[in-house]
């Protein structure tokens, strides 16, 4: 019998189980996917991903490969086409052929990014920038870029770093970057650059204390594209606590918990499609309107855990918050999401064998697709897991069954691509193998996207989505069941 649904019980035990990319038809169907080093069998975990302007997704994996804990890089390229493409020796051959200063094969990416014009850019070490271009890799003069940031000559480059790479909407390319160079101090090393549309470089921002030789490992930015403000936070583990730093009309301002923070340790950073700056830290959520800011913890939202660990948006401008399993701190991980237009919080949880988000640590939403990178301790890897397009039905046991059909469809079967009939089943005569459908217990077009939540005792029943084949299910226990269509 149809029910209207009760926000807590259906919003946080079901509808929480879905999210939407924009412009595209997604359900909570995942796709494991292993980024594995073939010679020692260990998986890679992915740092970084970035999508560039034709649709490649780029993934930043790293492997402990020493007992003194150097990461090793690799660069993956997910093309449109559904290949891989490991980028990795291709990179570090052009550097060790290239790059005579340190050595060479001490080989690390420290950062990536993609650019409004089709570049991918990636900043390695030892002090080197590199650009992908849609069909070559090339090596960046970093004597170029200096001489163009501090409008003199350069001479002696030995060394240097491009950390910290992020853009605004204009396609400006930014990085905290540091060289070592003959003449050139420690401090006036260091600075934020800035890469125009047009391919110069220039230095963004004065020098000062927050952008620092001693910072420039720890320093993570951003760009505000609502007021251009600057961003930054120093992340270096647990060693750091220091806030927010922002940089507003030639002003630095530090907040800190005595400005509404809820802590001082800062896991990540995040600047919304409105402006808003949201920090994750070990406490609990915090926001900056632009005025003041607010702070989300698990006892006024349905934040999993206090001990937030990454911040993204998805295509509908909903937040989307991970936690992270860790006995230090007694956390549990999962996913929460927040929708600004409604104010609403939802967690996400996916009781599936094959879709275990009690560990997710980072979430990336690239184009029309979700991505997120979940750690099992227990079995000691990583998996990077990829939405599909297919429909997926929820069911629970006397409480709630959810199907969430495509979100967007053709425009030939808008009219009826997303209606749903449901059959309650019975057995022919008694002890028969032979089921029968008897009564139809639902039967309607989605609003939305969505379709209500329906109040179904255990027992079979038959499910048909339109031009999808019917499927016989049994609600025998009380974890939410997924189907795929």
């Amino acid at each position: 019998m149809q029910t209207k649904a009760k926000a807590k019980i259906v919003f946080l035990a079901i509808m929480a189980l879905i999210f939407l990319s924009a412009g595209s038809a997604n359900a909570d169907t995942w796709t494991q996917k292993y980024l594995v080093n073939k010679a020692t069998m260990k998986t890679r975990n992915v740092n970084a991903a970035v999508q560039d302007t034709a649709g490649n997704k780029w993934f930043h994996a790293y492997e402990s490969t020493t007992s003194d804990g150097f990461n090793d890089s690799f660069l993956y390229e997910y093309t449109v086409a559904g290949a891989w493409v490991d980028h990795t020796e291709t990179l570090r051959n052009l550097v060790s052929q290239n790059v005579t200063w340190e050595d060479s094969s001490n080989w690390g990416i420290n950062s990536i990014y993609a650019d409004k014009s089709g570049n991918v850019w990636v900043g390695a070490t030892p002090c080197t920038l590199l650009k992908y271009d849609g069909a070559d890799w090339s090596l960046v003069s970093p004597q170029t870029v200096w001489e163009q940031v501090l409008g003199q000559s350069v001479s002696g480059i030995n060394g240097g770093y491009f950390y910290s790479m992020f853009g605004d909407e204009s396609g400006n390319l930014y990085s905290v970057a540091s060289v070592s160079a003959t003449g050139i101090g420690s401090q006036d090393s260091v600075r934020l650059i800035k890469r125009s549309t047009s391919g110069i470089w220039s230095t963004a921002l004065p020098a000062d204390s927050v952008i620092s030789y001693a910072n420039q490992a720890k320093l993570k930015g951003a760009v505000s594209d609502t007021n251009g403000d600057f961003w930054f936070y120093l992340y270096y583990g647990e060693t750091t606590s220091s806030g927010v730093y922002r940089y507003h009309g030639g002003t630095w301002t530090n907040y800190t918990t005595t400005d509404g923070l809820a802590s001082n340790f800062i896991a990540s950073l995040k600047i919304d499609s409105s402006g808003n700056v949201w920090a994750a830290t070990h406490s609990g959520v915090s926001k900056f309107d632009g005025a003041s800011w607010s702070v989300w913890t698990k006892d006024n939202s349905s934040l999993l855990d206090n001990n937030i660990f990454q911040i993204a948006e998805d295509n509908s401008g909903r937040i989307w918050f991970t936690t992270v399993k860790d006995a230090d701190y007694d956390s549990v991980g999962g996913a929460a999401i927040f929708d600004p237009v409604t104010a609403e919080w939802t967690y996400y949880s996916v009781r599936n064998a094959n879709d275990d988000f009690n560990d997710v640590r980072k979430i990336f939403f690239l184009g029309d697709d979700m991505w997120s990178m979940t750690t099992d301790y227990s079995d000691g890897f990583v998996i990077l897991s990829q939405n599909d397009l297919r429909a997926t039905l929820y069911g629970q046991v006397s409480g709630t069954i959810v199907e969430k059909a495509t979100h967007k469809v053709s425009a030939s079967a808008k009219s009826k691509g997303s209606r749903v009939k449901i059959w309650k089943m019975k057995q022919k005569k008694k002890n028969s193998s032979q089921w029968k459908r008897t009564k139809i217990v639902y039967n309607r077009r989605s609003s939305g996207g969505w379709y209500k939540a329906l109040n179904l005792a255990t027992g079979k029943y038959y499910i048909k989505v339109h031009g999808k084949a019917g499927q016989v299910v049994d609600i025998t226990d009380g974890d939410p069941r997924r189907l795929n269509f």
